[in-house]
């Protein structure tokens, strides 16, 4: 005896929800977010060169500016000898030393905004800026100040030779004040 059974219609209802464009993606007309600089097809002659956006949801990317290493997405940073105030910003500055401002990389240990040669005493705004225990020279270079024992016994020295200057300089006007001179030679410096 055959037996019929009849399901019952379910109804399914199911909540979809999608992403927002997050920062270095745009947003194209047909809804889907689409990844800055992801077209590249020859990577080794582009890596650093690929659009990029800063904006989550911009409506398009943007050209690599001057003095920077675009890779893609959101990752920008200054190329060597260039620098800018942070990260999110797209203006890029020629250092004043160039051998200063060391660019930046993309990997965990180092950050994107760029980095000065703090191990040899640049730092600041457009790495411009003598660390401690360096000092300024020409052309926005820095150098290693001398150890602090060092300079105070060189800074004695030039005292004593000074000081010992300006005594022979007094000995020798009193001994000549005391000797008789000639009119003659006391009339030709005057005259």
């Amino acid at each position: 005896i055959p037996t019929t059974t009849s399901i019952p219609p379910t109804a399914a209802l199911f909540t979809i929800n999608f992403r927002p464009c997050i920062t270095g993606e745009i947003h194209r007309p047909n809804g889907e977010c689409y990844l800055c600089g992801s077209n590249v097809t020859n990577a080794s002659s582009n890596a650093n060169r690929r659009d990029y956006t800063l904006t989550a949801g911009d409506s398009q990317c943007h050209r690599c500016p001057s003095g920077a290493n675009c890779w893609g997405g959101a990752q920008i940073g200054p190329q060597e000898g260039y620098w800018r105030l942070a990260d999110g910003n797209a203006n890029f500055y020629r250092c004043p030393n160039e051998d200063a401002c060391l660019g930046s990389r993309v990997n965990a240990d180092d950050p994107i905004e760029g980095r000065c040669d703090s191990e040899n005493g640049y730092g600041g705004h457009l790495c411009s800026v003598c660390l401690d225990d360096y000092s300024a020279g020409a052309q926005y270079s820095c150098s290693k100040c001398p150890d602090h024992v060092a300079n105070t016994f060189r800074l004695l020295a030039v005292l004593i030779v000074f000081v010992a200057f300006v005594v022979v300089l007094v000995r020798s006007s009193m001994n000549s004040a005391k000797k008789e001179k000639l009119l003659l030679s006391v009339y030709l410096k005057i005259f």
